[in-house]
């Protein structure tokens, strides 16, 4: 699909959405459930698969979760951008997926637990200073008023809402962020329903955009900081039961874990060095007999000297243990459990070194580029590797 067509099927779909607030309603829900995605990615959602709770690449189902999409399921498309590029890509539900081997293979999404979490919901208006309710509803909109409110005041300035229509529009705006994180929460959020009808009848297509950014991302900043407090919390009871692999020593191991790939990398390239200095291929002159140019890493294309070795090892490692999906944690932990963690991590930089040798080529030839001089290379080098952690290291 080309970009055009993508942003032409959103702005009906926008149109559609304007109809009827019980549509507005059913956004929200969307918005709340796939709250990993931005608003136009949610509106995609929302026109193709209103249902979705869950949603990921091809590519990251059969490998994250030895899961593959069922013969005949059509995708999701959003628009992803590298920075200095664009492109449409297409992103599905759990509910179009199966399990490969056609075993049991259940995927632990994370759950709001209406008894544990209500007191993560506390601590978090506390933390803000405020004082918290015995009402899981009514924390839920002091969030949406103690994340969002300097963000909604920024949205009427850009909408220019009139001084007598203000307080009206900000708990409309509230009510929507509410409704959204409760839906999440799969609790039933009590909408105002004249507030609602009076708020919503004087948007179009553009405020409705700015409107919905502004609803998904404070929503997701709540859902996001309830996700991991909730965890957090998790980590404490399981220590205080005396469990194996109590969080301290997770924390120990990972701190390990970082210094290994790093000293294993060096071992690697000292290695290296030395079958350089053996052979003599690379005997040329100093500087790549010091072994900068390491072909069994970086082959002929200078992608070791742009990214050493370690970095995409390390940075996974990052991503994992302060990632806020639940599937993330328990991988993190199983992996600890079962000692397997530093081999994951040099598995995952394997793969970003194969990936950009494949992907550099392509884009060489996509922008023209013949060799390293040309002006354009640093900014194509800056576009693969932001493709890269995408593709390879943040899934």
């Amino acid at each position: 699909m080309r970009i055009n067509d993508f942003h032409n099927i959103l702005e009906l779909v926008k149109q559609d959405i304007l109809q009827s607030e019980a549509e507005y309603l059913k956004l929200l829900k969307v918005v709340g459930n796939n709250q990993r995605y931005d608003f136009r990615s949610q509106l995609s959602i929302y026109d193709k698969n209103p249902e979705a709770t869950a949603c990921a690449k091809f590519d990251y189902w059969r490998e994250r979760f030895n899961r593959t999409v069922m013969r005949g399921q059509k995708g999701i498309p959003i628009l992803e951008d590298y920075g200095t590029y664009k492109k449409v890509d297409y992103i599905f539900d759990i509910s179009q997926t199966v399990s490969k081997n056609r075993d049991v293979n259940e995927v632990n999404l994370w759950r709001f637990d209406k008894e544990a979490h209500k007191d993560v919901l506390k601590e978090m208006i506390k933390t803000e200073g405020y004082e918290e309710s015995e009402s899981t509803l009514e924390n839920i909109f002091s969030l949406s008023r103690l994340y969002g409110d300097e963000k909604i005041d920024n949205l009427m300035n850009e909408l220019r809402i009139a001084d007598e229509d203000r307080i009206s529009f900000t708990k409309f705006v509230r009510d929507s962020i509410s409704y959204a994180v409760a839906s999440r929460f799969k609790l039933d959020y009590p909408m105002d329903k004249e507030l609602l009808k009076e708020n919503f009848a004087m948007l179009d297509s553009i405020s409705l955009m700015s409107l919905g950014e502004t609803v998904s991302d404070i929503s997701g900043t709540v859902i996001d900081t309830t996700i991991q407090k909730s965890k957090e919390l998790e980590l404490k009871k399981e220590v205080l039961r005396g469990k194996e692999a109590g969080y301290n020593k997770i924390k120990e191991e990972l701190e390990e874990v970082e210094e290994n790939v790093l000293r294993r990398d060096d071992q690697e390239r000292i290695s290296e060095n030395e079958r350089i200095f053996r052979n003599g291929k690379y005997g040329r002159d100093n500087r790549e007999n010091q072994g900068e140019y390491t072909e069994s890493v970086r082959g002929r294309d200078g992608l070791y000297e742009e990214y050493p070795n370690p970095v995409y090892a390390v940075m996974r490692l990052n991503y994992l243990s302060n990632s806020e999906e639940q599937s993330h944690f328990e991988m993190l932990v199983d992996l600890y459990k079962e000692k397997k963690l530093t081999k994951h991590l040099m598995d995952t930089q394997k793969q970003v070194i194969e990936f950009m040798r494949a992907e550099k080529q392509k884009l060489m030839m996509s922008w023209q580029i013949e060799n390293e001089s040309h002006p354009q290379y640093k900014a194509m080098i800056s576009a693969l590797k932001e493709m890269t952690i995408k593709e390879v290291v943040e899934i």
